[in-house]
């Protein structure tokens, strides 16, 4: 193969892939790949000139193109500045939730942890309840493969972190995580009820990623970023 042939495929192949990327990226994109497009704006009578240069961009964008597309699975999910749960009513007891604020720790290749304030309020009744009372920190790890939600207890234990491993999909819950499974829709998906369990919560959960029946179980951790290991 000839340097100018060589040349043209690289360009050839280059204007093919940088129409793959949508605006967004392109006006997003780091300056190092901003200056690789602008070294392809040569004459044709020139690219022979610089094939092997134009291989190493090429190889170059590549890898930034591959970056970029795995952008929106690896970026943590948004929330609201803060949600309030529906009502509880147990025993003649009810008492309600809100999520006050979200604040990322630490994301790796299965999810993302993040530290919760939440408050929660007695209720008379459902449509009659107090002022919230102070917030209490807990966590979540959003995962499609290891959600779990994480507190502190009040008693104490041989290790100082409770972990309820989650499954989302509506109908794998008992009553001891069943208030975990409400905070981490909320925490992980903005989702403000009405109702988080039953069959139409298979599907949603299903087309979010999560499988049907993941584990469950309630274990103890030294620290919540342990559970994204």
């Amino acid at each position: 193969m000839t340097r100018e042939s060589l040349s043209l495929q690289c360009w050839n192949v280059f204007g093919h892939l940088t129409r793959m990327l949508p605006d967004s990226h392109l006006s997003n994109s780091p300056q190092t790949l901003r200056a690789s497009f602008s070294l392809f704006a040569i004459a044709p009578s020139n690219r022979s000139k610089t094939a092997s240069r134009l291989s190493r961009l090429l190889a170059h964008t590549l890898s930034i193109i591959s970056s970029l597309a795995g952008m929106d699975t690896i970026r943590p999910p948004m929330v609201m500045a803060e949600i309030t749960l529906p009502s509880e009513c147990r025993q003649d007891t009810c008492w309600q939730d809100r999520l006050a604020e979200k604040k990322l720790l630490k994301t790796n290749g299965i999810g993302s942890l993040y530290e919760l304030k939440v408050q929660t309020r007695s209720c008379e009744y459902r449509d009659k309840c107090n002022s919230f009372g102070e917030a209490s920190i807990s966590w979540v790890f959003c995962s499609k493969t290891r959600p779990a939600y994480i507190f502190r207890p009040s008693e104490t234990r041989l290790k100082p972190y409770i972990a309820h491993l989650l499954s989302p999909d509506g109908e794998s819950w008992f009553g001891y995580n069943r208030d975990s499974l409400i905070i981490y829709w909320a925490a992980c998906h903005n989702l403000a009820g009405p109702d988080y369990f039953g069959p139409q919560m298979v599907s949603r959960a299903i087309a979010l990623g999560y499988r049907y029946g993941m584990n469950t179980e309630q274990i103890e951790i030294n620290h919540p970023l342990e559970i994204m290991e």
